[in-house]
């Protein structure tokens, strides 16, 4: 931004001089005025209302005294303050109170996390996206940041490297997505004008899959179930072999998120009082999407196989060595777990780059349940969200998933 004071300065001669056209609305002409002298004013904030009532002032003067030369009349005494020595005076002193100085940008990241405490991987990822901003501007500040530096930006991101170019859909939602809400909260808090990245996106094409099935097919569930059903957790006691033999099935049985189940504790593997073997997914394991906690009846099948037993000879969490917990940002230990039982699901020979190893499980989940377990039923088992307000109020019981899950067929390795 340059030259802020002179909005202070501006009289009916700027208005008559041409360059800045004549008597238009007062948004055209303050746009043509702000264009002229090179000012980046935030469409919302207060410079920008501040300069549409200085060009107000001057179109009411300017007005009067067209109408004094077209009755060849001398031109009158400026009527309003505006026009006064005192006035100028007084309004170039105040001005810079309007102007705002630096807000570095982490700093503003580090209020959002403050306030809002997502998850560590996220936290993560952000830094990431913002860092990458603070080195496309070559500055820190977020009141330097204008719409056009954002669009810049996106476009840097999509450009080729190499040969190679980011996915639309990351710089949509890892890059964009992490600065949309970040400057967001600058401006909800008053640290800045206006969020540079509200109204901005990425046009994401819709990707051409040649696979029919979303989730495992029954051949590729077969593999990864039998060869999970063949680990011997007795000779190999490790948190490994552990979430080798138990993940894909609990993952299979509930349609849940890999993570949600990779953090489970053993508490959180219980026997209701009517005698429902089931689990509970808690946000104070780990990341639980919409952060609300959810019981799952467990699967007769899973039941049979011995998994309350298996729990029952451990403690703490079921899946990884809370010993083995490091600080700092980035993946949880569950999240590591589940990368860990997809790499080893693709070292099976599942290797169709279309099908996600951990997610599969949800859609294969889903679409055997359909025409199976009531739609209410399926979401409070795999934890979605309602299709509307109503549906989020009320429980599922343990007796109504338990019912519904005795219609689920079993997996037949």
């Amino acid at each position: 931004m340059r030259d802020l004071a002179n909005i202070a300065a501006l009289t009916p001669d700027h208005l008559r001089e041409g360059r800045l056209g004549s008597l238009l609305t007062t948004s055209w002409t303050a746009d043509n005025i702000a264009e002229a002298e090179h000012w980046r004013l935030p469409p919302d904030g207060s410079l920008g209302e501040y300069l549409l009532d200085r060009v107000g002032r001057a179109q009411r003067e300017l007005a009067l005294r067209v109408k004094a030369e077209l009755n060849f009349e001398d031109r009158p005494t400026p009527t309003h303050a505006m026009f006064e020595a005192a006035a100028f005076a007084q309004d170039r002193e105040s001005l810079p109170a309007m102007v705002r100085g630096a807000v570095p940008i982490m700093d503003i990241f580090a209020g959002y996390l403050a306030e809002q405490q997502p998850a560590a991987k996220t936290v993560k990822k952000w830094r990431t996206a913002l860092q990458s901003l603070i080195a496309h501007l070559g500055h820190d500040d977020a009141t330097r940041v204008a719409p056009e530096d954002i669009v810049a930006w996106k476009a840097a991101l999509l450009a080729p490297v190499n040969g190679k170019s980011r996915d639309p859909g990351t710089v949509r939602n890892g890059y964009l997505g992490a600065a949309k809400p970040v400057f967001g909260w600058a401006k909800e808090n008053r640290k800045i004008d206006c969020n540079p990245v509200a109204g901005i996106t990425v046009r994401v094409p819709r990707r051409a899959t040649n696979r029919p099935e979303r989730g495992y097919c029954a051949a590729e569930a077969k593999i990864v179930l039998r060869a999970a059903l063949e680990i011997d957790c007795d000779s190999n006691e490790s948190y490994g072999a552990f979430a080798r033999r138990w993940l894909p099935w609990l993952c299979a049985y509930t349609g849940a998120r890999v993570t949600e189940m990779a953090q489970l504790r053993r508490n959180d593997v219980s026997k209701s009082a009517d005698g429902i073997w089931h689990i509970i997914v808690r946000p104070d394991a780990g990341s639980v999407k919409d952060r609300k906690a959810r019981h799952v009846a467990l699967h007769p099948h899973l039941i049979e196989q011995g998994f309350p037993d298996a729990v029952a000879q451990r403690s703490g969490p079921l899946f990884y060595n809370a010993a083995l917990k490091r600080n700092g940002e980035g993946n949880s230990q569950a999240q590591r777990v589940g990368q860990r039982i997809a790499e080893w699901v693709r070292a099976l020979g599942v290797d169709d780059e279309e099908l996600q190893p951990n997610h599969g499980w949800r859609h294969a989940f889903i679409s055997r349940a359909r025409g199976r377990i009531d739609g209410d039923i399926r979401r409070a088992i795999t934890g979605h969200s309602g299709k509307d307000e109503h549906e989020d109020y009320g429980n599922v019981t343990l007796s109504a998933m338990d019912k519904a899950l005795r219609r689920f067929p079993k997996y037949d390795v």
